[in-house]
């Protein structure tokens, strides 16, 4: 298990530039319309996106290899880093976010028009 977290250490950033690099042309393909700000939009929203798990993801390998093996010591900051480094490992994190954001925006705009009426 610690030559695999090594591994994963040592070469993150060739990971984690390939698979962001992956998921934003997918996303390009996927949601893309046809102009080019659109196609740089979704490329940038999702190889940022997956960028970001892949730091968290560094962040949680490296607090991991700090308590390995006996694995005291987490808190719930690790589990919050693995739910947000697995949806951006999986290219889920952007659209994950913009949810959260657009959902909070509604239980804002319908807690104004129950104040308001």
């Amino acid at each position: 298990m610690e030559k695999l977290i090594n591994i994963l250490i040592d070469n993150w950033f060739l990971f984690a530039f390939i698979f962001s690099f992956y998921w934003g042309i997918r996303g390009v393909f996927l949601f893309g319309k046809n102009k080019f700000w659109w196609w740089s939009y979704e490329f940038l929203f999702n190889f940022i996106g997956s960028f970001a798990g892949w730091c968290c993801f560094l962040a949680l390998l490296t607090r991991v290899q700090s308590h390995f093996p006996s694995y005291n010591g987490f808190t719930a900051g690790d589990i919050v880093l693995f739910f947000v480094s697995l949806l951006g490992l999986t290219g889920h994190l952007p659209q994950a976010t913009y949810g959260i954001v657009q959902g909070f925006s509604e239980v804002v705009t319908n807690g104004i028009k129950k104040i308001t009426k």
